[in-house]
């Protein structure tokens, strides 16, 4: 019988948030469901331990970004986490990113001695390149990168590229069905929108998650600039639905959310808001684009663009920014549109073409629906397999 692998996942964040890394650690796990897993996190209360549905979770504070510790300490921890588990590969998922550089090399260097150490680079260190800089150059045993906007970013940083790979994401087409898009009359109900009123979603997070302010990747300013020229120039009856605005600050979230309607505010849409009520567990994310009609996603930059897939995925068609990865999923004019980045004219345009011409609108939904196919969760698992497999012979 073949014993299974125990992979050690590291990462920031804990899988139980809605981020992009976290919703690709979980479909590894899905997909791989016949290893082992383990993941070490930040947490903000001091080394723990828990299992969540038959993964064990190390946490420690001693792993916070930007917090001076000791160093020996954190080796103590890890020393724990080895013996517990005894991983047979460590998989890092930004762990060239997401760490102050001292700790990443501390934790490279201590699993590297025992095991083969991978990162799997989720960024393309348009921010924190004093970070990526100084630890993507390390002796990993394989780097994946997410695509070739990423890979192009990525390898000028290192001397060897034989060990750098392009793996794209996955999306989890059981989560995000389209078939569930009635499941958004019943979400509409509780918020009391009217069914007949469009919906234009902005699923990225509105507020940077560590800061609470307002960032410039995701574009939400292009966003509300569009739909301020969409409200003057075609209709007003219409909802920009936003996610839910809290992250790690619970205590501040009326200052932030005040902060962010004033923003609102400016463009003369405040009364086109509706912010989710509430945080969403990645299984319940479908949700948010069960309810709407459009996605709205000019973002700047993304290392790949995880957003319009699920969108795709839930047959609702994508307006994204010809930038980064988004460019290498969005097909124009046949999986979505691509507009030119900061463009909000062009973006109020796609918008009211999108609410005008029904056979646009229907093209963009199949198309989206048929590209989705070639981003198989268990496809993608194969993949890691692969280079796990690799790194193990090496």
């Amino acid at each position: 019988m073949r014993k299974p692998k125990k992979v050690l996942f590291i990462t920031y964040f804990g899988l139980d948030l809605p981020g992009g890394v976290q919703s690709m650690a979980r479909s590894i796990i899905k997909s791989c469901n016949d290893e082992q897993f383990a993941v070490l996190c930040y947490s903000e209360e001091g080394f723990k331990r828990k299992d969540v549905n038959g993964t064990r979770v190390f946490s420690s504070s001693l792993l916070k970004r930007g917090r001076k510790v000791d160093l020996e300490e954190l080796e103590k921890q890890l020393r724990i986490v080895y013996e517990e588990f005894e991983p047979d590969i460590v998989h890092g998922h930004n762990l060239s990113y997401s760490f102050n550089p001292e700790k990443t090399k501390l934790i490279h260097g201590f699993f590297k001695k025992k095991c083969p150490v991978i990162e799997h680079a989720h960024h393309a260190y348009i921010n924190r390149k004093n970070f990526a800089e100084r630890t993507i150059s390390l002796d990993w045993d394989k780097i994946i990168t997410v695509s070739r906007f990423a890979y192009k970013r990525i390898s000028p940083l290192r001397e060897d590229k034989k060990n750098i790979c392009i793996i794209e994401n996955c999306v989890d087409k059981e989560l995000f069905d389209y078939r569930k898009r009635r499941d958004g009359i019943k979400e509409k109900e509780k918020l009391g929108i009217d069914n007949n009123k469009k919906v234009f979603l902005f699923p990225s997070r509105p507020v940077r998650i560590s800061t609470g302010e307002i960032g410039e990747q995701k574009q939400l300013k292009t966003v509300l600039k569009a739909l301020s020229l969409f409200k003057k120039g075609a209709f007003s009856d219409f909802l920009l639905l936003t996610a839910n605005l809290s992250g790690y600050h619970k205590e501040g979230m009326k200052a932030i959310e005040d902060g962010f309607k004033k923003e609102v505010s400016r463009y003369g849409i405040l009364e086109n808001l509706i912010i989710f009520p509430r945080d969403l567990d990645h299984r319940e994310m479908y949700k948010i684009y069960a309810m709407g009609d459009i996605t709205l996603f000019p973002s700047l930059n993304e290392s790949f663009g995880l957003v319009a897939l699920e969108s795709m995925a839930m047959g609702v068609p994508v307006v994204g920014a010809s930038s980064g990865g988004v460019k290498e999923i969005i097909n124009d004019g046949r999986t979505g549109l691509l507009i030119p980045p900061r463009d909000h004219k062009t973006l109020a345009l796609c918008i009211e073409r999108l609410t005008k011409e029904k056979g646009l609108y229907k093209r963009l939904m199949v198309g989206g629906l048929e590209e989705v196919q070639k981003y198989d969760i268990y496809q993608y698992g194969l993949k890691i397999k692969g280079v796990w497999d690799s790194s193990l012979e090496s």
